[in-house]
């Protein structure tokens, strides 16, 4: 009896141990599948050609600049050449189902508003004085490619008297660019520096003309009042004030500031007003 239970459970263990076995190589198997696939798939994302941009591109430059509906610019060769570039390597980097010929004349297509940018970017890069019909596309499809173009292109609007396409640079500067706090009386835009000097249209701004948008004699008279004594005396010393667009009026400083600082002079009758009131708060 002792030797057939022995027997049994021999077996128990035996049926334990092929389980076991067969659990452990469909395992394996399936391991094995899962890696195969993953090879498989590794395999064909590296064989999958890259597409030689500069050879389509003057294969289908043509192609591609009817797709952007850019035809009517009538741009030379060379240029087209370079926007099918442009359009092709970026259309190309989005997914690599966009890599045949058909497939990125498709995309230009459907994506032409959205390019406006890269294709101005272009334009300007490669052309020294624009047509006005090319002055049109870059002001009105180029957004925040225009920026560093900004000065030229409104000259190139002033010469050509296009008061309509300065205003939409105006509205871009404010709005895209980096608007300063004086405003040039010449060109219209926020472009003035703590120099006095505007980045886009070149001309210099006088202090005064820069005391009348700022509304210099009420933030003085507001200074005069708040000020402490060596506040005052300071602007005495220097009989010139600091004018920063965040804090108003202060002393000027020397060194690192914060924003910008516009230094104006103070003429006489303003530096009499000081020593008036220098002198009211010494008593006091």
């Amino acid at each position: 009896m002792p030797r057939k239970k022995k027997g049994k459970t021999k077996r128990r263990k035996s049926t334990t141990s092929v389980e076991s076995t067969v659990s452990t190589t469909s395992t394996t198997e399936k391991n094995n599948d899962t890696s195969t696939k993953k090879t498989t798939r590794r395999r064909r994302r590296t064989s999958k050609k890259k597409i030689d941009v500069d050879s389509m591109a003057k294969s289908i430059y043509k192609e591609i600049i009817t797709a952007l509906a850019l035809d009517y610019l009538d741009l030379d060769e060379k240029l087209q050449i370079e926007i099918a570039k442009e359009v092709i390597s970026l259309i190309s980097s989005m997914s690599q189902s966009y890599s045949s010929r058909s497939a990125i004349l498709h995309r230009a297509s459907r994506l032409k508003e959205k390019l406006g940018p890269v294709i101005s970017s272009v334009i300007l890069a490669n052309k020294k004085e624009l047509r006005e019909e090319e002055l049109e596309y870059v002001i009105y499809h180029g957004g925040r490619a225009i920026l560093p173009y900004l000065s030229d292109l409104y000259d190139l609007c002033k010469r050509l008297g296009r008061d309509d396409l300065i205003s939409l640079l105006r509205e871009l500067w404010e709005k895209e660019g980096h608007p300063l706090p004086v405003r040039c009386p010449f060109c219209g835009f926020a472009s003035v520096t703590p120099s006095f000097e505007c980045i886009i249209c070149g001309r210099v701004i006088d202090e005064v003309t820069v005391k009348e948008q700022i509304g210099f004699t009420d933030l003085f008279e507001l200074f005069l009042e708040i000020a402490d004594v060596e506040e005052l005396k300071k602007v005495s010393e220097d009989k010139a004030i600091a004018y920063n667009p965040k804090y108003g009026l202060k002393p000027a400083t020397r060194g690192t500031t914060e924003g910008y600082e516009y230094i104006l002079p103070l003429d006489e009758d303003e530096i009499y007003k000081l020593k008036l009131k220098l002198l009211a708060k010494s008593l006091s």
